[in-house]
This record gives C-alpha cells, structure tokens and sequence, in this order.
C-alpha cells in the first residue's frame, strides 16, 4: 500500500479541490438545451442497452414512498 506524507496528501486534496471546482464551473457554465440534449442521450443510451425495464422496476415503490412523504407532510 502507497503512503502519502502529510503534505503530499495536502497536496492531493488541493488537486482535486481545483478539478472539483472547475468541474462545478463547467456544469454551471453549461446551457440548460446542452443539458437536456446531454440528459436525452442518457436516456436513449439506456433504452438501447436494455436497462429501461431494468430501472423502472422500483418505479411503483418509489412512487408510493413520495405519496407516503407528501400525505404525511401535507403537500
């Protein structure tokens, strides 16, 4: 196993401080059609790959859950 020093693990997290940063940048700089064509290709990728049955399985439950939270919150 790989061990780091303190500062070199300092230096890690610094790194990816900076790649999540930009990486938030990127999202928020993003127009909301390049994120629905980004979202749309998502789904076609799933539906061709035959995982569309696939995760509606838990579709009904997850449906009743929010019925149940929404009933009990008042919404």
């Amino acid at each position: 196993m790989l061990m780091l020093t303190k500062e070199e693990a300092i230096r890690f997290q610094e790194r990816w401080r900076l790649v999540n940063a930009r990486t938030i940048q990127e999202v928020r700089d993003t127009s909301p059609e390049e994120k629905l064509r980004e979202t749309a290709l998502m789904f076609e990728a799933a539906h061709s790959l035959g995982w569309a049955d696939r995760l509606a399985e838990g579709e009904e439950a997850v449906r009743a859950r929010w019925n149940l939270l929404k009933e009990r919150l008042g919404v």
